[in-house]
């Protein structure tokens, strides 16, 4: 092993040990703001409003950079408002770089599960997950055939690297 291996091994596990980055595995998914996968409650993204007050629905593309669109839902007893997410192998669009860190600025009722309660969460009850206590990532997007599709390829067991605040 080279010396400059050496050094970046040790600066990340630095970080690690710090609190400020770290790499886990987690259940991925993927939702947009419609009927279909937000419910008929008042209260969900449908409305336009995600838990952090982030307002998504009906934001233009261009003036904001795509950035309100794209963002993550988790459990906040997990991974708090405010981290960012790197999904190694997946940017949003063209315009961000392949590192793009996704904002976790949003909850639901299955992340809550996977983390407070796993034996309730519907993967668990379905035979695709052990019930130990884990964390389900919700990637949103701006349109419910973008989710499908991003869900179908990358859903699942996936290493994702946490940036906390």
């Amino acid at each position: 092993m080279t010396a400059a291996r050496i050094v970046a091994c040790l600066i990340l596990c630095a970080a690690a040990w710090a609190g400020e980055a770290r790499r886990v595995r987690v259940w991925v998914s993927a939702y947009c703001p419609c009927r279909k996968c937000c419910g008929k409650s008042r209260w969900h993204p449908r409305y336009g409003i995600t838990s952090t007050g982030k307002r998504v629905v009906g934001v233009p593309f261009r003036r904001t950079g795509g950035t309100p669109q794209y963002g993550i839902a988790a459990d906040p007893w997990a991974v708090p408002y405010g981290s960012r997410i790197i999904f190694d192998g997946y940017n949003p669009s063209r315009y961000y770089p392949a590192d793009y860190a996704w904002p976790v600025d949003d909850t639901g009722l299955d992340m809550r599960r996977a983390w407070r309660y796993p034996w309730s969460h519907p993967r668990v009850r379905d035979g695709t997950v052990s019930p130990a206590r884990f964390i389900h990532l919700d990637f949103r997007f701006i349109h419910h055939s973008s989710a499908v599709r991003w869900a179908r390829k990358h859903g699942g067991w996936q290493w994702v690297t946490i940036i906390y605040p």
